[in-house]
């Protein structure tokens, strides 16, 4: 990603990782990201709490999800 002189690009994602069971009738087990978003932006030096204002939003964003799935 180009950015401007002054600005730093950055991205945030979070992934939400479950047990799963292969499908093959070898009952191998595994993992995988059975939920995920991420952000992308580009900030100053004196505007580095946009990233952590961001990660918070995934956060929510995913309990959110997570408790509409789950009622």
């Amino acid at each position: 990603m180009y950015a401007e002189p002054g600005f730093y690009p950055y991205t945030a994602e979070l992934q939400f990782y479950q047990p799963v069971q292969l499908m093959l009738g070898t009952k191998a087990g595994t993992s995988a990201a059975t939920w995920h978003s991420s952000i992308v932006g580009a900030i100053t030096k004196n505007c580095t709490n946009f990233i952590a204002e961001g990660a918070l939003g995934l956060v929510d964003q995913f309990k959110n999800d997570f408790q509409r799935a789950h009622q």
